[in-house]
């Protein structure tokens, strides 16, 4: 089992397909959704191929914790990380939203983009996604912009956040 702050995955991997058998049947007894992968190793094919059962989602992570959790207390450190992980991005989710409704923040956003920024220098220098920009152009009911292939071969290479 490992817990990944960026990819926030669990997972179990065996060779005995009767192991890998009894922990999907106690997930779907539990209801955690979950990903069945097998490889093979390419260096050595003369190796049992290897399943991986990955687990993901916050849902599935919070019944993990309750219903099966670990015996290793190292491992149960990481899942208490990996949890509280996911309420750090609720809040950021919840500030970006509120964020959203800044005033300062919509007007400089228009302003930026009035002055020929794109979205992804916006994005860069405000540290928000495309989604809230594009949302904030469309209240502030400013035409955004489509660029050609050419437009964007040409902007390769230059900042154009000069603001």
């Amino acid at each position: 089992m490992s817990a990944n702050h960026r990819l926030r995955t669990i997972r179990i991997a065996n060779t005995d397909r009767s192991i890998i058998a009894h922990a999907t049947s106690c997930l779907d007894t539990v209801g955690i959704t979950f990903n069945l992968y097998w490889s093979t190793n390419q260096k050595n094919p003369t190796h049992k191929p290897v399943c991986s059962i990955v687990v993901l989602g916050r849902r599935n992570v919070v019944l993990w914790c309750r219903y099966i959790n670990s015996a290793s207390e190292t491992k149960r450190a990481k899942l208490r990380m990996m949890r509280l992980s996911y309420h750090a991005s609720a809040r950021r989710r919840r500030y970006r939203y509120h964020r959203r409704k800044s005033v300062i923040f919509r007007n400089t956003v228009t302003r930026l983009y009035v002055a020929g920024a794109t979205m992804n220098d916006i994005r860069r220098r405000l540290a928000c996604d495309r989604e809230t920009i594009a949302q904030i152009l469309r209240e502030e009911s400013v035409p955004i912009r489509v660029y050609t292939m050419q437009e964007v071969g040409a902007m390769r290479g230059k900042n154009k956040l000069q603001v």
